[in-house]
């Protein structure tokens, strides 16, 4: 079987970008042809204003990446389209080949943008439906993608052609959690239950962990820094816990890059923070490292997320993790065993309080955390994907 992968990758490398890699590897590993068409969001950061501004148009109607596919689809005889993300270079041009050619598409939903222009169902510091409930025009009106009214707007119409067109109810959707699944079904009535799979995403899991007694004194945080991955709240909590009396401190380790990097450095300046080291991107050896050897991860997600491939790489080398108690995230956690979960109305405070009990109240778990990253083994992966072909 020959499958063609489809997907735009992000101008700042992330967990869907790596998701993409590891299942083209287990479609190869499955003994399938697989053919990329891969592009890159990249390229427009040094692009003129027209070329832009052509890549905003063909977005509504993606006539030439449509030729394309299908050329691509032909010459190498595919028999399923995986898509990805296709946001902005590829639009529905990949839907639109597929039906023409008469290929079966595979859509891998990684974040809420089909029903969400701006993607993570958040506005204003706050999870936000209202485009669910009540019509795509809200996101225009607030202008939620990058605070824009005329890209929500073009993202909302391409948005709407599409659901229009009727192409979602002959294509498979694959789902990263249940309360992802549950969103799409119970908002996209021509989508039906049975094209809906869940398939998660999938990682090795360490022959060797770090036992927990010998980790140093550190909570890691992995994963871009913007506002609604809850860097803001990580930051005060640190400040609070470095406040407390008491010399027996634990350490915060930041990796990542994001639109808050340089508020992150301005923050442990101008506060102080001897306790928490800021690293940047970070090689993913050595991320995997330094959560192997930390005391937990920390993942105060303001918005409802996927599946995060961080939370699933903690898991895979021993290490709890301490999320948010929203969405798909929240399903990740089994409450005192893999982790806690944080209430996410008062993420700093409780941030605090759980950090500062941690040694006292939990209990590490090593059988239900070993259970639970087998849950994201590439065996599964691969019954997964059967299923779904």
């Amino acid at each position: 079987m020959n499958i063609l992968i489809v997907h735009c990758k992000y101008r700042i490398r992330g967990g869907e970008d790596v998701v993409v890699e590891n299942d083209m590897k287990l479609l190869k590993e499955m003994g399938y042809k697989v053919v990329p068409y891969i592009l890159s969001n990249a390229t427009l950061d040094e692009a003129g204003i027209f070329t832009r501004m052509g890549c905003v148009i063909e977005f509504l109607d993606p006539k030439r990446q449509k030729q394309e596919l299908i050329r691509i689809i032909k010459k190498e005889r595919i028999d399923r389209i995986w898509v990805h993300n296709t946001l902005w270079l590829i639009g529905s041009a990949a839907y639109e080949a597929g039906l023409l050619c008469h290929v079966p598409v595979i859509q891998t939903v990684h974040n809420y943008r089909f029903l969400c222009p701006n993607g993570i169902c958040y506005r204003k510091n706050t999870l936000c439906c209202d485009c669910l409930r009540n019509g795509m025009h809200n996101a225009v009106f607030h202008g939620c993608y990058r605070d824009s009214r005329v890209l929500s707007a073009v993202i909302a119409a391409a948005l709407m052609r599409q659901r229009r067109s009727g192409i979602y109810g002959r294509m498979k959707f694959v789902c990263l959690s249940e309360f992802q699944r549950e969103m799409l079904i119970d908002y996209l009535p021509d989508i039906a239950a049975d094209k809906v799979f869940i398939k998660h995403n999938t990682t090795i899991l360490s022959d060797k962990w770090i036992p927990y007694e010998q980790r140093k004194s550190q909570f890691i945080y992995a994963g871009r820094l913007t506002e609604s991955k809850g860097v803001k709240e990580l930051l005060k909590a640190w400040e609070a816990i470095e406040n407390t009396k008491g010399d027996d401190k634990p350490y915060l380790i930041i990796c990542g890059e994001g639109d808050l990097a340089d508020h992150v450095w301005e923050y442990i300046e101008k506060h102080s923070l001897r306790y928490v080291n800021y690293i940047g991107e970070t090689p993913h050896d050595k991320l995997l490292s330094y959560m192997a050897e930390s005391k937990a991860l920390i993942y105060p997600t303001r918005w409802f997320e996927g599946e995060p491939m961080t939370i699933i790489e903690a898991y895979s080398v021993g290490t709890p993790v301490i999320a948010s108690d929203i969405g798909g995230v929240s399903e990740l956690i089994e409450e005192g065993r893999t982790g806690r979960k944080l209430d996410h109305k008062r993420m700093a405070d409780n941030m605090v309080d759980i950090i500062k009990k941690w040694g006292d109240s939990y209990h590490y778990d090593e059988a239900s955390i070993r259970c639970l990253a087998e849950k994201f083994s590439q065996k599964q992966g691969i019954n997964a994907i059967k299923a779904i072909l």
